[in-house]
């Protein structure tokens, strides 16, 4: 059984400090990781100084301009932000990168084909880097209407046929909750081809504790098949954050009661 590691997306909280506090806070808070949504605007070497700093590591970020340079879109396309992405990830000791799967308007009822392509040749790229890249199914029916990809059954298959053991899937329970349940028997049965897990209270993307999901028992469940991966906390405080963020993290931590 793995012990899991948890990371804060540091986009919704502690708005009023800049991103390089924002790192020393999740660390005193006691997470092994930070989230990015954008690190365009950011000094790479900064950052990863502050994180080491911190003892703290970047666990997952986003493919700068994601949804606009996404993976329905030829290669040729999109290859030279790929490269780029994944240089900074580099520069930032980054575990993973999180690419999106686009709109599905205007690109047919199967675009499976095109993510299964693209994701295999970016596969030889992140390989060079050693950074991990996970493709993330959404919910269309509450955020994201129109989105390519909401169904966990097609992201494994598409992974599974990508074939590369540097491509993953983020399994987002929140987006997944909404669209198909049966979060723990999804999960585990697919846990060598989940690189990310991200997690917020449904509905409403609030604290764990407030939704319908137990989360303290799927991550028992994620533990005991033995996830290797980081838990990332991807969801905006209805409270103070820094009192939200310990009071969530702590709950989940109770996951070892539940095994």
């Amino acid at each position: 059984m793995k012990e899991l590691k948890f990371s804060l997306c540091l986009d919704p909280v502690f708005t009023d400090y800049d991103y390089y506090d924002r790192v020393r806070i999740a660390a005193e808070l006691g997470f092994d990781g930070i989230e990015l949504w954008d690190i365009s605007q950011l000094d790479v070497t900064k950052l990863r100084n502050v994180c080491e700093t911190s003892g703290i590591r970047v666990a997952n970020y986003n493919c700068l301009d994601a949804w606009e340079q996404n993976m329905s879109l030829p290669f040729g396309q999109i290859k030279k932000t790929v490269q780029e992405s994944l240089k900074k990830g580099k520069e930032l000791d980054a575990r993973n990168m999180l690419v999106l799967a686009g709109m599905a308007e205007g690109r047919g009822s199967n675009p499976k084909n095109i993510l299964i392509s693209n994701l295999s040749r970016i596969g030889e790229l992140s390989a060079k880097e050693e950074i991990h890249v996970n493709l993330e199914p959404l919910n269309t029916l509450v955020e994201h209407k129109g989105y390519t990809l909401d169904s966990s059954a097609d992201g494994y298959e598409i992974i599974k046929c990508a074939d590369c053991p540097w491509i993953g899937l983020v399994y987002d329970i929140y987006h997944m909750q909404i669209m198909e349940g049966n979060i723990i028997s999804n999960l585990t049965r697919n846990i060598s081809l989940t690189g990310h897990i991200h997690t917020a209270g449904c509905p409403g993307r609030h604290e764990h504790f407030l939704g319908e999901n137990d989360y303290p028992n799927i991550l028992a469940a994620a533990a005991c098949a033995d996830y290797d991966g980081y838990i990332g906390l991807e969801y905006f405080p209805t409270y103070d954050s820094r009192k939200s963020a310990s009071d969530v993290l702590n709950y989940l931590k109770t996951y070892p009661e539940r095994i």
